[in-house]
This record gives structure tokens, sequence and C-alpha cells, in this order.
């Protein structure tokens, strides 16, 4: 007893020590009590995902403003052509982007060194995705430019919420 006690005292997770001692050795009352832990930890995850994702969407409504203005701006006032004139507005938006993800949806406290490189990626990655979906549906299905950058922005967000989550803005040791 006083072995298993030892090894229960010392070498468990300071959560199931905290358990164990206010169960008194009574197991059932311990995994009553750890379930009920993981279960409001599950739920704190839960909420901060959801949290994010509505900082994020919040975000990149604010860089699709940016974003969409450009393309408006060339395709409108300049005559350029809407896959280059949305890749310049993408630039924009992921300037955007960038700073108030940073700062207000994941609070990052990473170097900018770090974090503008990984962003930088991302970016990239959805910059060409961006630019094949408007492709597609500007030149393979003939939809109007604006409605294919809808559907492309719409598919393009998911794409860049997963990537900076669990990339670019990702705390060491959290999931």
């Amino acid at each position: 007893m006083a072995l298993s006690y030892y090894v229960l005292q010392h070498l468990l997770p300071a959560r199931q020590q905290l358990i164990f001692r206010f169960a008194n050795g009574n197991t059932e009352l311990m995994d009553c009590l750890d379930y009920h832990y993981a279960r409001n930890d599950l739920y704190y995850q839960m909420s901060e995902l959801l949290r994010q994702f509505v900082r994020f969407f919040g975000v990149g409504s604010i860089s699709a403003i940016g974003h969409f203005g450009v393309l408006i701006l060339l395709v409108q006032v300049f005559a350029v052509a809407p896959v280059p004139a949305s890749a310049a507005g993408a630039l924009i938006g992921a300037w955007i982007n960038y700073v108030l993800n940073y700062r207000y949806t994941f609070r990052s406290d990473k170097k900018h060194s770090e974090a503008v490189f990984k962003f930088a990626m991302v970016a990239l990655i959805g910059l060409l995705l961006n630019s094949l979906f408007m492709w597609l549906g500007v030149e393979i299905l003939a939809m109007h430019y604006l409605l294919s950058q809808v559907v492309t922005t719409g598919l393009v967000f998911i794409w860049n919420f997963a990537a900076n989550r669990c990339w670019t803005f990702r705390v060491a040791g959290s999931s």
C-alpha cells in the first residue's frame, strides 16, 4: 500500500494527484472526478476554438473588404483582368489578416520573424488557391468575377484558419 501511495503521490500528473487527494483513495470517486475534469477541459478547448473561429471570421471580413475593394477598383477603374486583380487584392487582404490575427485572434507572443515567415507560407498557398479557384470560376465555369470571388473566399478561408491555427500561431504544447 505504501508503494502504491508513493507512486500515486509523486509520479502522477498534478491534476490526478489533486483528484487522488480529494477522493481519499476511493477509485470510483477518482474516476468520476477525472471524467468531469476531462469534460470541462474539452469544453474549454472547444469554446477557445469557437472564440478563435469567430474572431478569425471577423478579421477575415475586414480583410475581405480590403481584398474586394482592390479587386473592384482594379477591374472597374483600371481595366485589369479579374484574376491578377484578385491576386493583388489577396495580398492586401493577407497583410490585414496578419496584423489583426497576430494581435487579436490568436493573441500571439511569437517573434514576428517566426510568425511572418509561417504566415507568408500560408498566405502564399492561399494566394495560389485563390488564383486557381478564381481561374476555374471565371474562365472554366464562366461565373461572374464577383460571384467567383465569393465562393473562392469561402474555400480559402477554411484553409487559412486551419493552417494559421495549427501552424503559424500555434502555442508550443497546445493541441
